[in-house]
């Protein structure tokens, strides 16, 4: 949110800080039995800033992310596992542990904790794009499901196509649209 308002020039938003809060939530997610919970602040404030830019390249490469939950879920989640490998510490993981058991990262000496974060981020990836792919082509195949519209359908927005009407109003020049309704100057709404 601070991050949209400093490189953006854009105005605080709720929006903003939710995602910014999801971003930070994602990239502790893996780390959050392994790490003491002042690393909780590292791991939130490193995942805001990868996902905010991370979100920014998928917008500037023209990739459709919904909701932009692959720069945000995927990218905070793999920023936390790797965190997770530098920053998992023996205190935390299991009180009987030794040293080079792989229970504990970087910042306890176990060196090989973060190739091994990698190896998962890997083997999840594939994992989830060969299902991914498999499922997409049982949907649009063998079931008879049309996963893409027309590029003319796209044009037009898929909610005017099927639904009729668009479903999110936009801001554009300070007057807020919204599909067949009037155009409303902004200064004329009640909140």
């Amino acid at each position: 949110m601070v991050l949209e308002n400093a490189v953006n020039k854009k105005r605080l938003s709720a929006i903003g800080f939710c995602t910014g809060v999801i971003a930070g939530l994602a990239t502790i997610t893996p780390g959050s039995g392994f790490v003491q919970p002042g690393f909780g602040i590292v791991f939130g404030f490193l995942g805001s800033v990868c996902c905010f830019y991370s979100i920014k390249a998928m917008h500037y490469l023209q990739v459709d992310d919904s909701l932009d939950v692959t720069a945000v879920h995927g990218v905070g989640g793999a920023l936390g596992m790797v965190l997770t490998g530098i920053f998992a510490q023996f205190s935390v993981t299991n009180a009987n542990a030794t040293p080079g058991t792989a229970t504990a990262g970087w910042i306890e000496g176990v060196w090989i904790q973060v190739p091994i974060q990698l190896a998962a981020i890997a083997a999840i990836g594939v994992w989830s794009a060969v299902w991914t792919a498999l499922i997409m082509f049982a949907l649009d195949s063998v079931l008879g499901f049309k996963l893409r519209v027309s590029n003319e359908d796209e044009m037009l927005g898929l909610d005017m196509v099927e639904v009729g009407e668009h479903a999110y109003p936009f801001v554009e020049d300070g007057t807020l649209k919204n599909g067949s309704y009037k155009s409303v100057s902004v200064t004329t709404l009640q909140v």
